[in-house]
């Protein structure tokens, strides 16, 4: 699975630990089974926007979150052929995720 993936499921296993939730009461507040969560938190199972919003809603905190901190050493200088690259050959999760991002960066910025 993609480093994005792992990534998610380590914020998704850190903010249940720090609220104290069982992998089933998490599952249970977001409305998804616990063997799901399980998968998201191994890094094994990617995870639609709706359940990435259901989880942080559960978790109470912005989906952003658990994509984890943005650090500038990260940033990307991206052309739009580079992008429209990465977008054509990601996975349909990696998709999903990529779509998070971008999302949120626009809704910062008006």
């Amino acid at each position: 699975m993609s480093d994005l993936i792992k990534t998610v499921g380590q914020h998704i296993k850190s903010f249940r630990n720090k609220r104290n939730l069982t992998q089933e009461g998490l599952a249970e507040a977001a409305d998804l089974h616990p063997t799901y969560i399980a998968k998201l938190e191994a890094g094994t199972q990617g995870c639609s926007l709706k359940a990435l919003q259901s989880i942080a809603s559960a978790l109470e905190v912005h989906p952003q979150a658990l994509l984890g901190p943005i650090k500038s050493t990260d940033s990307y200088k991206l052309n739009n052929r580079a992008l429209k690259k990465l977008l054509e050959s990601g996975t349909p999760s990696e998709k999903e995720l990529l779509f998070i991002v971008a999302e949120s960066i626009l809704k910062k910025r008006k």
